[in-house]
């Protein structure tokens, strides 16, 4: 091993597995591990749609696969100010 320089730190790099890191996340802040979960929860959902994209055949269809994702959009913002109001 070299000679350290005067004033150099020694580093240790760590590596932590999803979970301990939303361990420390909770321990640290509980609304900053609830935003985290439902952004991974949107994540999620936006990478199910774009690895199965499914066409719709027809302009009724094409509505309704519209009118589910709206649904669901909407459902998910409510579920959102519903923890934001419990939380405040």
């Amino acid at each position: 091993m070299g000679k350290r320089e005067i004033g150099a730190t020694r580093t240790h790099v760590y590596h932590l597995s999803v979970s301990c890191a939303e361990y420390f996340a909770v321990l640290a802040n509980r609304k900053v591990f609830d935003i985290y979960i439902e952004f991974r929860k949107i994540v999620q959902l936006l990478a199910q749609q774009a690895a199965s994209p499914q066409l719709p055949a027809d302009y009724p269809s094409a509505l309704r696969q519209l009118t589910e994702r709206v649904e669901n959009e909407q459902q998910l913002q409510l579920e959102m100010q519903k923890k934001e109001a419990a939380q405040v």
